[in-house]
């Protein structure tokens, strides 16, 4: 959790959070990591680790990235890109225009950061099901597909200009 991310987003998250049908995981590192993990202190529905190993990412039904709307276009939350390697799905909070939600937003959901974050918060758990998450998985899968053909097409086109 750098500079560039939203601790805002996730104190909303947590308040939002119903332990009895949700359960967060934190792995958190970075600048607002202390503040978070105070800020956690006796709330329910929520585990801290250390990490996620790689192969566990897919476990996670929703991973949480953010990106503050200053940093658009100067930063990637690579936790959207993990995301999608993994064929997980994500909540996205940050700048509709932003690389990250044009290319990746069949995925996800997005919290517009220019927009009543709080209310946008409570609509995503008001409205979220089970099938919405499994087919947010399932375009993530066909999305991570088709960035692993566009890269084997590109190395390629490459290795053509070499010999």
């Amino acid at each position: 959790m750098g500079e560039a991310h939203s601790d805002e987003f996730l104190n909303g998250i947590i308040d939002n959070l119903n332990p009895e049908l949700h359960h967060l995981i934190l792995a958190i590192y970075g600048t607002k990591s202390t503040k978070i993990l105070k800020y956690i202190e006796g709330k329910k529905g929520i585990t801290v680790l250390k990490n996620v190993p790689r192969p566990e990412l897919h476990f996670i039904d929703i991973h949480l990235a953010s990106l503050l709307p200053e940093w658009t276009h100067v930063a990637v939350p690579s936790k959207v890109m993990s995301t999608i390697a993994a064929g997980a799905s994500f909540l996205f909070f940050g700048d509709k225009d932003s690389d990250s939600w044009q290319i990746n937003k069949e995925a996800g959901w997005l919290i517009d950061a220019k927009s009543d974050m709080d209310l946008q918060i409570k609509n995503f758990f008001e409205n979220l099901t089970n099938s919405a998450i499994d087919l947010k998985k399932d375009q993530a899968k066909l999305i991570s597909k088709a960035l692993n053909e566009q890269l084997l097409k590109g190395y390629l086109a490459i290795s053509k200009l070499l010999d």
